[in-house]
């Protein structure tokens, strides 16, 4: 017979519902964004502070674990073999083909294995990820709360998908865009990775969420920072899925017009640095790869680099200049962090929060390109990166998910006082 847990009158239930980060870790080896943050969050709220996590959707409530990365299953890694080799595929198939990606993802569901959980009122569920990712989630989550009296805790990492539509479509985003809004008006309490995006929800929601910051994702108590890359010659970095939203294509055309600006100064291809551009590829990628292919000796100055692991990933940092991130809006920019960590000053839009106010970072208006060229132009041409380097590591104080899960604990162990 199946256990149970029960949760005695004594004291309230804790726990995390994981079932989207289930999903993603069914298809990727290496959680990115989001699923970074809600996987190293769940992972500290279970060792610091006695949080039990759970999988909701379905017909009952089950305890669920998540894998650790670089630990993928022969269907994880048969399926990022899969999403790898469709860059091989003529690019009208390849857009048809991710285009079915999200659809096929939220129909995933892992075996169910764990004892079975039963809730007494006043219990809480925190809600770290994207629900919508996983079939049936949202509706489980509102359900318990109806039934059993569950008190839901929600981290809301951006609400792109109401306030910037214009990059996002499809059946998973309209999802995205109605269970955001379903969850933010009954979740109980309102977390957010930034201020940014607490005001944005009393804007339009009218409710008020606490803020608590990430972690920088790269940081464990057992991994001390690099401050020497590989040895290779300097280059600009920049991180993210190749998502429209992050201005990828702006990149390809900044080269080219620095290439150009350099012939035209009377010297070659030489002095424009190498970029290499980190990240998964995503269904709507298409002007990134327009940009390249119509811009050939921009192209030959830059890498796409696919698919990482967070020990290749620390040595780019480590070995770049300096990173550029042209993103139009994020909800916080965990790249910024992670630069930051192994002391690389950032040239960034003011669509990222986490850039916000940072001396190691210079941030000009999202969109407009030629700022960003000139930025990173005049940094390239002086020693602007190293002085902005230095003082990082002068003033740059680490952020663990140990802060990060107690400052949870407090905020949901507070809520009501």
């Amino acid at each position: 017979m199946e256990a149970q847990i029960r949760r005695g009158s004594e004291g309230v239930g804790r726990f995390v519902a994981v079932d989207d980060l289930l999903v993603y870790a069914a298809l990727l080896s290496r959680p990115t964004g989001i699923q970074r943050v809600g996987y190293n969050l769940a992972r500290s709220l279970v060792d610091d502070c006695g949080y039990r996590m759970v999988r909701v959707s379905g017909s009952s409530v089950q305890e669920a674990a998540l894998r650790r990365p670089a630990t993928a299953s022969w269907f994880t890694r048969a399926t990022e073999f899969v999403l790898s080799s469709l860059s091989h595929l003529p690019a009208s198939i390849q857009q048809r083909l991710r285009a079915l990606g999200p659809s096929v993802m939220r129909r995933l569901r892992p075996p169910r294995s764990g004892a079975t959980v039963i809730f007494n009122r006043g219990d809480w569920v925190v809600v770290l990820g994207a629900p919508w990712i996983a079939e049936g989630m949202t509706e489980s989550l509102l359900r318990l709360r109806r039934s059993h009296g569950v008190r839901i805790c929600l981290l809301v990492h951006d609400l792109l998908p109401i306030t910037a539509q214009q990059w996002f479509s499809g059946r998973v985003a309209v999802e995205a865009q109605s269970q955001v809004g379903t969850l933010i008006d009954n979740a109980d309490q309102l977390l957010t990775v930034s201020q940014e995006v607490a005001d944005e929800i009393m804007r339009i929601f009218g409710r008020g969420a606490t803020v608590i910051n990430p972690a920088d994702p790269l940081v464990s108590d057992n991994i001390s920072p690099q401050q020497s890359g590989p040895d290779t010659e300097p280059f600009v970095l920049t991180v993210g899925t190749m998502h429209p939203r992050k201005n990828l294509a702006a990149l390809v055309r900044i080269w080219d017009l620095w290439i150009r600006e350099c012939e035209a100064d009377g010297n070659d291809a030489q002095h424009v640095p190498a970029l290499l551009i980190v990240g998964r590829r995503h269904p709507e990628d298409q002007d990134l790869h327009n940009e390249l292919a119509k811009s050939p000796r921009a192209a030959s100055k830059i890498r796409l680099l696919h698919s990482m692991s967070d020990d290749a990933l620390a040595d780019l940092y480590a070995g770049c200049r300096f990173v550029i991130m042209p993103s139009h809006a994020e909800g916080w920019g965990l790249p910024v962090r992670e630069a930051f960590v192994y002391g690389k000053p950032v040239i960034a839009t003011d669509g990222i929060p986490a850039a916000a106010g940072m001396p190691g970072a210079l941030v000009v208006r999202a969109g407009d390109e030629s700022a960003l060229y000139q930025a990173a132009r005049a940094w390239w041409e002086s020693d602007e990166p190293e002085k902005r380097s230095a003082q990082i590591q002068r003033t740059f104080v680490q952020r663990k998910w140990h802060d990060v899960a107690v400052e949870l604990e407090r905020s949901v162990s507070t809520y009501g006082r």
